[in-house]
């Protein structure tokens, strides 16, 4: 039960529109689009940069965290994109 529970839990958390679930502190949102690491901008709502780096090669921990996206400054952003290769 618990983790049917968990498994309901998971997937409302992950259909919530990406602006609905940024923060007002960060401007950016890391997370992936069609398989690829993109960065969503929160506060024009649109899709600021989708990179070549597919989301796959990235370790098992970084993809857990990219599906509901890292909520990140523009300078926090610039050292995720470069640790992660784009």
């Amino acid at each position: 039960m618990k983790q049917i529970v968990f498994s309901l839990f998971l997937t409302v958390l992950l259909s919530l529109s990406l602006s609905a679930v940024c923060f007002a502190s960060a401007p950016y949102r890391l997370t992936v689009k069609d398989g690829m690491l993109a960065v969503w901008d929160c506060r024009n709502k649109v899709w600021a940069e989708i990179t070549d780096t597919p989301a796959a090669a990235l370790p098992a921990a970084d993809r857990i965290l990219l599906q509901d996206g890292i909520s990140c400054s523009e300078q926090e952003l610039q050292f995720l994109l470069e640790d992660y290769g784009s």
